[in-house]
């Protein structure tokens, strides 16, 4: 039951009291000298007054009156203070501590005043406060409260006086409202308000204030907020005019303007008279609020205009996307429709991103009927029926199949809400030039589609029917699009013409690709699956095919080619993320077999990094033309003379794991690696081999894969039949880079590599081009080593037998050495702190091999061997220590003897013996004295004196030689001429040689 409220019968007097509010011992509050009187009976009586005390704030209070029929008396509070009486009332009722602090802040001065004059109570009241002001003056009177004079108020509205409201939206900061009241009246009916009767006429402003709203989760700020508001009986009518303007984040200021009329608002409400002005309010708040898509159809912002006049209702609306005028309806149960409307979009590219941007769709809304509920519009259960037409609408990229413009679209659309919309359309593509989808389609493609349309939160197409009507394909596809995904409801098979015109201008785009010669068809087969249309939707991606064509004619720059019963088989699992593509074929040059080929990808993750960094690969090309593949590989003609008329290859990666194999009449390769951190050998009991029936012609087409066009050179030797080298590397530790393909990157940096490798060389025979002579290496050996990453000594050890001339025996080379730190991280040389151990030996070795080292070609007119002769011994000793030690050389050749002890210290290079030379002017080196006119100048003086001067810039035009101290002598051996020297020729020195000793 209902509990009674007890009444309080009888007197109470209170003198001299004091009241003590205190928080942890110390005083907030003290009312002292306190005097009160209540008595209740026929009439009441009521005495309060005493004084306040807070810190240094000292004030009082005075409240005196009674009640008989109405109630009259008057009080007078002075700087009372708040902060003490707040934290009583925070004690009593812990909900309510602070919000007395927040709406009135620290003091409080009132003057109140109800005083009856002649049947009349005049009311008066004077609140101060540093946020609260109220002035108000009234007389109540016939049970009527009236405003004298007009009544304001203002308030400072602190956050936490609006915490009962936070799960709505929370106040980010201090706002300052007011309230003007020109007039009013408010009667009163048994002493209790009667609000339906009330009349005013006034004005309330909000401003400044930042709000975070729950359900969108962003801040608002409210700028100002004017109403003005008159009513002469609220229950029958209110006229407001209002005038807002708000911020959110960076976009242009937000304003809404205009009236409103609105009847029987407390009881039975009706649908408003309205005339409003909306600019730039964002979509992205309403999206945020209704949980939609709006500002990704539609735009940004929205500006209308809004109008309801007693029986039409007039609407306006701009976005950037979309622009509809006047649009009449007639409200009754609902909003119908008066007369057809117009409207123009401009799709986006949050919808069709591959539209040129600013093309337009025209429309006309035909009919449309929106229910109304508690005089709310419920656009989402509109019904509707409009159609769309479009002229000329340029795509830059239609579907992944290129450039198309669509000359015309027409469409319907009906709807009984926006969950269920039934849509009509069809369209004529003129496809772009030389294009993916003129390949496909041909020039011209017409287009039908039809289905059912959900735009409740996000677009949805389901069912979707697509009818496409070209001169190379005629098919229909069967599908729906639901949450960003494009479903095949059923498997399509699809034939295409492919066209050389088509094709090649895509072929084109890469660098030395074949081009197509001939048309050829394909069969594309696809079963039922699932298409992503947004990145993050790339996990639900579902597809499975393959594409078929029998027979396609293709053209390098120098060979022409086939492929037959092509096959290309793809299946695309996003939910597993593995991606496979595999790709087979069998190969024609000239109408004659010329291999198979397979190649297979497999990828983790997204389909797009299928190709550029597959987790497997797989290729395989079997009794393959070296022509073709030579075109495949892009190693610009030189492939054939490397490796022969036609290879078996087979290349997998798997992960770390990489498997290398090539046979050929030629060459022969078989590695197994491991790529991690470096590129190493998967196992020490599987070295790399790699065998070359090398040529003169391999050779050749070898330095050109390796250097690119280069300058010509002359080579000294040809190469007669052809040589066995073998290479053997039983040990591999190769830098990669950060992989960013397919393959890995290997990083060439001695310093951080480390290997071990043997090359043997059977047999070569080198023909010298001037002489026309054989020599002929056998069994030469060479191995390198460099054991560990870093700061590693370079191992290296050589041999081989020469037979120069063809003579047949007598020649070997021999040598070994060290090197320790020569090289820098940066995979520079760095000799500054060097350290070597070298021993060579050269016996019976043709002095041209001097030249070949010297990298000098037939044509120079200063080569080593004509100052040395035609052979040579030779005894080279190195012994560097941090760069200091020692270097022999002994030379004992055809035309010269030498002998060369030198010392290093601190990189400087000084003689720790005399150097000493014997020169034998051959009639090569005469041919020499003959052209070389800066090199020598030999002049006869009488007395058979001779003097030879020598210019040594002319023997080494190419290598600058470091500043150098030189104390030489050069003797000659006296020997009369046959002949007056007169002008020196070479006759001279062939018919009695000079000997020079120096």
């Amino acid at each position: 039951k209902k509990q009674k409220t007890p009444k309080f019968k009888g007197r109470l007097i209170i003198d001299k009291g004091t009241l003590l509010v205190t928080q942890s011992e110390s005083p907030l509050l003290t009312m002292s000298a306190i005097s009160l009187d209540f008595q209740t009976g026929k009439e009441m009586i009521f005495k309060a007054e005493g004084n306040t005390k807070q810190e240094a704030l000292i004030g009082s209070f005075s409240i005196h009156g009674k009640r008989e029929k109405e109630l009259e008396g008057e009080g007078k509070i002075v700087n009372f203070p708040v902060k003490g009486l707040d934290s009583a009332i925070g004690a009593l009722m812990p909900k309510r501590r602070g919000y007395l602090a927040a709406l009135l802040g620290d003091t409080l001065n009132a003057t109140l005043k109800a005083k009856p004059t002649d049947g009349t109570l005049s009311i008066s009241a004077a609140i101060r406060s540093p946020r609260l002001l109220i002035d108000l003056d009234g007389v109540y009177e016939n049970e009527v409260l009236k405003l004298t004079r007009p009544a304001r108020g203002a308030l400072t509205v602190k956050p936490l006086l609006l915490k009962p409201w936070e799960e709505f939206a929370l106040l980010q900061n201090d706002a300052q409202t007011e309230l003007n009241l020109t007039s009013a009246s408010l009667p009163f009916k048994h002493h209790r308000p009667h609000f339906e009767k009330l009349a005013a006429v006034g004005t309330a402003k909000f401003a400044r204030g930042t709000f975070l709203f729950q359900d969108l989760n962003e801040p608002i700020t409210l700028e100002q907020f004017i109403l003005n508001f008159n009513t002469d009986e609220l229950e029958k009518s209110l006229d407001l005019t209002l005038d807002l303007s708000a911020r959110h984040k960076n976009h242009p200021p937000t304003a809404i303007a205009g009236t409103l009329t609105m009847h029987h608002i407390l009881k039975k409400p009706e649908f408003p008279k309205m005339d409003l002005k909306l600019t730039n309010a964002p979509l992205a708040l309403a999206d945020a609020y209704f949980k939609g898509e709006a500002s990704r159809y539609l735009g940004e912002m929205l500006s209308g205009k809004v109008a309801k006049t007693k029986e039409i209702f007039t609407l306006s609306a701009h976005t950037p996307l979309l622009t509809v005028d006047n649009i009449r309806l007639t409200l009754d149960r609902s909003a119908k429709l008066v007369a057809p409307a117009t409207f123009q979009y401009r799709p986006g590219p949050a919808l069709l991103p591959e539209l040129n941007p600013g093309e337009e769709i025209q429309g006309t809304i035909k009919t449309l009927t929106i229910p109304l509920k508690k005089s709310a519009l419920l656009f989402n259960e509109a019904a509707f029926n409009l159609d769309v037409l479009g002229e000329r609408l340029f795509f830059t990229d239609l579907a992944r199949v290129g450039g198309a413009t669509v000359t015309t679209l027409k469409g319907n659309l009906q709807g009984t809400s926006l969950k269920a919309i039934q849509f009509k359309g069809e369209g004529d593509l003129q496809l772009g030039q030389n294009s993916l989808g003129q390949s496909l389609f041909g020039n011209q493609l017409k287009l039908s589609a039809e289905g059912k349309i959900n735009l409740d939160q996000t677009l949805t197409l389901s069912p979707l029917l697509l009818k496409l009507d070209s001169p190379k394909f005629n098919g229909t596809i069967v599908g729906a699009i639901e949450d960003h995904l494009f479903y095949l409801k059923k498997g399509i098979e699809a034939r295409f013409l492919l066209e050389p015109s088509q094709i090649n201008p895509l072929l084109a785009k890469g660098e030395n690709l074949p081009q197509m010669s001939a048309p050829t068809q394909m069969l594309l087969e696809v079963e039922s699956g699932q298409f992503p249309l947004s990145e993050e939707k790339h996990s639900e991606l579902s597809l499975k095919g393959s594409g078929k064509i029998q027979e396609i004619t293709l053209r390098g720059s120098q060979t022409a080619f086939e492929f037959q019963d092509v096959v290309c088989k793809f299946d695309f699992d996003g939910k597993k993320e593995v991606n496979a593509l595999r790709f087979e074929g069998t190969t024609l040059e000239g109408k004659a077999p010329a291999g198979d080929l397979e190649f297979h990808l497999k990828g983790k993750g997204k389909i797009s990094e299928l190709l550029s960094s597959p987790a497997q690969i797989a290729l395989s090309l079997s009794n393959f033309s070296s022509k073709v593949a030579d075109i495949l590989f892009q190693t610009k003609g030189n492939l054939p003379s490397i490796v022969g008329q036609n290879l078996d290859f087979s290349l997998s990666m798997d992960k770390k794991d990489i498997d290398l194999t090539l046979s050929s009449p030629l060459l022969e390769i078989d590695g197994a690696f491991l790529a991690g951190d470096y590129l190493e050998l998967r196992s020490p009991r599987k070295p790399l081999k790699i065998h070359w029936k090398m040529s003169e012609a391999g050779f050749i087409a070898l330095r050109r894969l390796q250097a690119g066009p280069t300058k010509s050179h002359s080579p000294l030797f040809d190469m007669e039949g052809t040589s066995q080298i073998k290479l053997d590397v039983s040990s591999l530790q190769l830098p990669l880079e950060k992989r960013e393909g397919a393959f890995p990157k290997v990083n060439f940096n001695l310093y951080k590599s480390a290997f071990d490798s043997k090359i043997r060389l059977e047999t070569l025979h080198l023909k010298q081009k001037r002489a026309g002579l054989i020599t002929k290496l056998e069994r030469f050996d060479f191995s390198i080593a460099k054991k560990n990453i870093g700061e590693a000594p370079l191992f290296f050890k050589f041999s081989g037998e020469v037979s120069p001339f063809g003579a047949g025996g007598g020649g070997d080379i021999q040598g070994q050495g060290t090197l320790k730190n020569f090289l820098s991280p940066s995979k520079a040389l760095d000799l500054s702190n060097v350290s070597t151990s070298v021993h060579a030996k050269l016996k019976n070795i043709p002095s041209v091999f001097i030249d070949a080292l010297t990298q000098l070609d037939q044509g120079s007119e200063f080569p080593p061997s004509a100052f040395l002769g035609s052979l040579i011994d030779a005894q080279f000793d190195a012994e560097i220590d941090q760069s200091q030690g020692s270097i022999t050389m002994d030379i004992d050749a055809s035309a010269c003897r030498a002998r060369f002890a030198g010392r290093v210290s601190d990189g400087i290079l000084s003689l720790s013996e005399p150097l000493q030379a014997i020169f034998t002017v051959t009639p090569e080196f005469n041919t020499l004295l003959k052209r070389g006119g800066g090199l020598v100048a030999l002049v006869a003086f009488p007395g058979n004196s001779y003097h030879y001067l020598t210019d040594l810039s002319g023997i080494f035009p190419s290598h600058k030689i470091s500043p150098c101290l030189m104390d030489n002598v050069v003797d000659f051996e006296r020997r009369k001429p046959t002949k007056n020297l007169g002008a020196t020729s070479g006759r001279n020195f062939r018919e009695r040689p000079l000997a020079l000793r120096g």
